[in-house]
């Protein structure tokens, strides 16, 4: 029952991290912004918001 429990309990939270997406913005030299989903390789200054996903 516990091992059944644990495995749920797991499961449940990989759940969660799946349904939220990460949103990138910076500045390039040129001053044009620059929106992505995955991590920018710049060595400019990143903002990083964490966005839920509409069911």
């Amino acid at each position: 029952m516990k091992i059944s429990m644990l495995i749920f309990i797991l499961l449940s939270l990989t759940m969660f991290d799946a349904a939220a997406k990460k949103l990138y913005k910076f500045q390039d030299k040129q001053g044009v912004w620059h929106f992505t989903d995955k991590p920018p390789k710049t060595e400019e200054n990143v903002i990083v918001r964490q966005m839920k996903v509409a069911p």
